[in-house]
């Protein structure tokens, strides 16, 4: 026990949800179980509402090319852009791990929308993101660190730290590391 209590004197939480990506710097405070935020960050530019966004800007294009429309005119009509944004927050979750199809009945002008999201095109649209949280982690750490241990250990939370990108970024960026999920957010999950 007072081993792993050392080997863990520097913890990283990464919690990624729809407020934006929240980096802490956590660090021992002696022998105790304790610890102290030593830096924080919070990131609103890599929110899930941001990955919302650009499905909703795809997904609008994709439509409207397909009714040979307008995409700007179906991304400023309000109650078009309301219900593609409940939509696209709705088929988050499955992109995570599959293929989904975003369908909405009378989305603009009467014209039904049934635009299919396969992972890769996701993978895609999402890159922009998952580059740039990926590059604010490492500017993190590299202030955060300077006078300080690099963390052992990388805790997860949110509703982005779900996805496998996410997870797969923090396994790049911390390959020696042990990287925890919050088991609450599993639990969440697992009763959806």
């Amino acid at each position: 026990e007072q081993q792993q209590q050392q080997q863990h004197n520097c913890i990283l939480m990464v919690d990624w949800n729809d407020k934006g990506l929240s980096l802490s710097l956590l660090s021992a405070l002696g022998s105790s179980r304790m610890y102290r935020v030593t830096h924080h960050r919070l990131l609103t530019e890599w929110s899930r509402m941001a990955m919302v966004r650009i499905m909703v800007s795809q997904v609008a294009t994709t439509f409207a090319r397909t009714h040979r429309l307008c995409a700007q005119d179906v991304q400023d009509h309000f109650k078009a852009r309301s219900k593609l944004t409940m939509a696209c927050l709705s088929a988050l979750p499955s992109l995570q791990q599959n293929n989904t199809t975003v369908t909405l009945d009378g989305l603009y002008d009467g014209l039904d929308c049934h635009v299919p999201i396969s992972k890769p095109r996701w993978d895609m649209w999402m890159a922009p993101i998952f580059r740039g949280a990926k590059q604010a982690v490492q500017d993190f750490l590299k202030h955060a660190t300077a006078n300080h241990e690099q963390p052992t250990l990388v805790l997860q939370a949110g509703s982005v730290c779900q996805m496998q990108a996410a997870t797969t970024m923090l396994k790049e960026l911390f390959p020696n590391n042990e990287l925890l999920l919050n088991s609450t957010n599993n639990n969440n999950n697992n009763k959806n």
